[in-house]
């Protein structure tokens, strides 16, 4: 089956169209980083304002009024980040090496070793 519309009513329907993906914004440049000279900005993103430094990217806490934050600020959550991130995949490391060594004590037993 096909449907046909005429002109001024696809310009109607495109102009009320819900936008899709709502991109980040920038909200406030603050420069190169000091040791690759790389762009740190502060943006507006979905579920709040954040940091973004290469790929990774540092929330802004909520007390904290993201226009008020200097380079000196966001390097210190660049680093607290870089942290939490490093935690959090040694926990993976360290799930799944618990993961196989119980794997390999149950294989030992039904094989009698």
């Amino acid at each position: 089956m096909l449907f046909t519309i005429g002109l001024n009513r696809a310009i109607t329907l495109i102009a009320e169209a819900k936008p899709g993906r709502i991109s980040s914004s920038l909200i406030k440049d603050l420069g190169d980083h000091p040791e690759d000279k790389k762009p740190v900005r502060i943006m507006k993103g979905q579920y709040g304002p954040y940091i973004k430094y290469k790929s990774l990217n540092a929330t802004i806490p909520e007390e904290k009024d993201p226009l008020d934050i200097n380079m000196e600020d966001a390097l210190i959550l660049i680093e607290k980040r870089r942290e939490y991130d490093k935690r959090k995949q040694k926990l993976c490391v360290d799930r799944w090496t618990l993961w196989m060594k119980l794997r390999i004590e149950n294989w030992k037993k039904r094989i009698r070793i």
